[in-house]
This record gives structure tokens, sequence and C-alpha cells, in this order.
């Protein structure tokens, strides 16, 4: 509210009298319609009558909304209020954390539903609706789904402050969307386990950095799915499940893995990562540069395939008389990084 004043104290400023005066002249004459509603269960009721109207909700307050008017409409009589004020005081604490989460509160309840409610074959609402509608008890059904909702958003900031390596790696690639509902999964079963967590990040970062390298237009959701389904915290399943499903078809497996890494990389997305790492692995065995950070980093052959100026090819490569590259080199030497 006091952002909402100041605002409108600058936007004022701007305007002439006449035009202010004909705001002022608007304000005093527009009318307010006002209903007046004596308990929670009668504004449930009222905002799901009314909540497609105007600008448009965000997905987490229509679900919210729904679930209120379902309290209402089948909760007890005597249970109505206190059901109601439960579902309230749940997402409030849910809003609560949504300020410190980077992923958006849709994004969340996608993943979470991902996870829990239909795999990656979850699309909208809908989904949430066709489920809940098939439970024998309702209310139960909703109270342990927004509960289960909180965790996952608390997981989610738990989780983005996570300090851990392989997630800092994850990161670093950029966490596809599929990835997040694994995740989900992973701190509701063991997140306090901090080994167990490593563990999982680790496996994801194999996964994502072969989605990435390989870069293909074959369907990895539907490949996943099955294994997202039957994923309830056992990580040697996980892990040996995706290196066999990954392995059943030519496009993911490790073969065409091989060919990709040996073969000519330069324009691929994971170069400037795999590079990354190579330097990792080589400060480690003693070479320490120190704690530096580049900005648009590019990567560059040393040397060049056509020099720029016109002239001779860098020397001390295999160029024959004609100043060209070897058919050798350019096989064995010129993309390839030695190590």
């Amino acid at each position: 509210m006091r952002d909402a004043k100041l605002y409108f104290q600058l936007e004022f400023q701007k305007e002439t009298t006449k035009n202010l005066l004909n705001i002022l002249k608007k304000v005093e004459e527009s009318q307010l319609t006002t209903i007046e509603l004596q308990e929670k269960k009668d504004a449930a009721l009222m905002f799901e009558l009314q909540n497609n109207r105007g600008r448009d909700l965000t997905n987490m307050e229509k679900l919210k909304s729904y679930l209120m008017y379902q309290m209402y409409v089948y909760s007890r009589k005597e249970e109505t209020n206190s059901n109601i004020e439960e579902i309230s005081n749940i997402f409030k604490l849910i809003y609560g954390l949504i300020n410190d989460i980077k992923l958006s509160e849709d994004s969340i309840l996608l993943y979470h539903c991902m996870a829990f409610i239909k795999g990656y074959q979850y699309r909208t609402l809908e989904d949430i609706k066709e489920v809940y509608k098939k439970s024998p008890d309702r209310v139960k059904w909703i109270l342990e789904f927004i509960q289960e909702l909180h965790s996952t958003f608390s997981n989610m900031k738990k989780m983005e402050l996570s300090k851990d390596f392989y997630f800092k790696k994850l990161r670093q690639l950029t966490i596809p969307a599929f990835v997040y509902p694994f995740l989900v999964k992973g701190y509701k079963y063991f997140g306090n386990d901090e080994e167990k967590l490593n563990k999982l990040f680790q496996i994801m970062e194999v996964i994502v950095f072969r989605y990435y390298l390989i870069s293909s237009r074959a369907d990895i959701i539907a490949r996943l799915n099955e294994i997202l389904n039957s994923f309830h915290g056992e990580l040697t399943s996980l892990n040996i499940n995706l290196k066999n499903k990954f392995n059943e078809t030519w496009h993911w497996g490790d073969i065409n893995t091989q060919n990709i890494l040996e073969g000519y990389i330069y324009n691929n997305s994971m170069l400037n990562y795999i590079l990354w790492e190579y330097e990792a692995s080589i400060q480690k065995k003693g070479y320490v540069v120190g704690i530096m950070k580049l900005v648009n980093e590019q990567i560059e052959h040393i040397s060049p395939i056509v020099p720029t100026d016109g002239g001779a090819l860098a020397s001390g490569y295999d160029v024959n008389k004609e100043n060209i590259y070897s058919e050798e080199f350019i096989k064995e030497y010129l993309n390839c990084l030695e190590i």
C-alpha cells in the first residue's frame, strides 16, 4: 500500500491541474458494490464464483480458490470454517516462501504435480481435479495435498540455498524442467540426508550433461516418465534404470555419446563446460591459478583454421609447401584438445 501511494504521488505530479480535477471527479462519482460476508466459507464460495473475471489469476490462486470451495461443499457443517481456515493458513505459509524462491509459484506447482499426480503427462489443474474426484475422502485428500505442496515449496527454498558440489554443477549447466520433478521427489524421500542428495544431484548432472551434449530432437521426456513415476527414493535403482533407458536407443546411448565427444565438438554448447571441468581437474593435480571469473569466455583454436589477416598459418604446425595443414593434422589435431 505504501508503494502504491508513492507511485500515485509521483504520477500525479506529472499531470496538469485540469487532469487531476477530472481524476478526482471520476473517483468521487464512482459507485462501488459491496457484499458483506460473515464467514470464510462464504468468502471461499464468492471467490470461486468470481475468479474468472478481470486479470487472470495464477494457477496457484485458481487452485486455492477451487480447493477452498470444495471444502465448503464437502466439509461437515461444524468443520467447514476450521477446514477453510486450515487451507488459508497453509497457503499463507506457501506465499511467505515464494519471495525467497527464484522459481515461479506456478513452475513449482507444475513440478510438484509432475512428481506426484500424473508424471510428465500432467498439463493443467484439470488433472488435479480428476485425481481429486476419485478420492473416497475428499476433505482428507485436500488437506494432505496442500500439506505436501507446502513441503515442496519449503524444499525448493532449501535446495536453492544448497552448497552441494553437484548441485552447483547442475546450476552451471542450467537445470531443464524435466529434472525438477526428480529433485522434488528426492527432497520428499531423503531431504535431510546430504549424502543421498549429493548422489541424486550427481545422477542428474550426468543426465543433464548428456541431454545438452547430444541435443537430439528425440523425446527424452517420454523415455523418463516411467522412471519418474516409479522413483520413491531408491537411488541405486534410479541410476540403473536411467542408464538402461538411455542405452535402449541410439540417440541417448553410450555409443552415440562417445562418438560426439570424440568427434567434431567445436560448436557444441557443452564445450565450455568440458573445458572448465578439465581446468578443475588440472588444478587438483597441483596447478593453481586462484579464484577468478571470466565473462563471455570463447573457445578458439590454438592454430587458426583460416588466418583472418590472410597471412601464413601459425608456425610450428605441420603444413606443406602451399602452407596447408596436412590431412593427419586436420583429422587428428586441429579440432581436438590434447590431454
